[in-house]
């Protein structure tokens, strides 16, 4: 199955699963997504590969950096727990409570704070419990500095993007 996707299309962002089924995890920002999507899935089906196509998926735009977000001391709590991401980040010896957050602090766009994220070099068992207490959003600063810049993916975010269609 590699090998009918690579031979039409150059496609490094798909990743294959066992049974010759598609985990189609496009994450990276491409000119004609659309277009390309539907050129996939043509090629899927055109040689009976099975795949799923998740239709009900809810894309959100996050808003950040063009459109960023200014949630109120009261509310930035309660968005962090509604968007609840569940991929932590383990980057340059430090858990991150959100990927997004050092991503743009990586780029420049974003000064993340020292209560984004748990050095690990300084975890001893006394303060084991802190690596728990950041994967639950249990923050000492009350939530994650980038959520108040961030729609987030939670339900509080009404911005939503049609699977398959990219804002550029």
């Amino acid at each position: 199955m590699d090998n009918i996707l690579k031979s039409v299309f150059d496609l490094p962002d798909i990743s294959f699963i066992e049974n010759d089924t598609l985990d189609a995890m496009m994450h990276r920002l491409v000119s004609n997504y659309e277009k390309r999507y539907k050129e996939v899935i043509e090629c899927l089906e055109k040689n009976g590969i099975n795949y799923t196509e998740i239709k009900s998926l809810r894309w959100r735009d996050i808003g950040f950096p063009e459109k960023p977000c200014d949630f109120s001391e009261e509310d930035v709590k309660n968005h962090m727990i509604t968007c609840g991401t569940s991929w932590h980040g383990l980057i340059d010896k430090k858990l991150y409570y959100c990927n997004s957050a050092w991503s743009a602090a990586k780029c420049g766009l974003f000064t993340e704070s020292p209560g984004d994220y748990v050095e690990l070099e300084k975890i001893n068992k006394d303060t084991a419990v802190e690596l728990l207490d950041l994967c639950l959003g249990d923050l000492k600063t009350g939530y994650n500095s980038f959520c108040k810049l961030c729609g987030g993916l939670g339900e509080d975010n009404h911005n939503f993007i049609q699977a398959g269609e990219q804002k550029l």
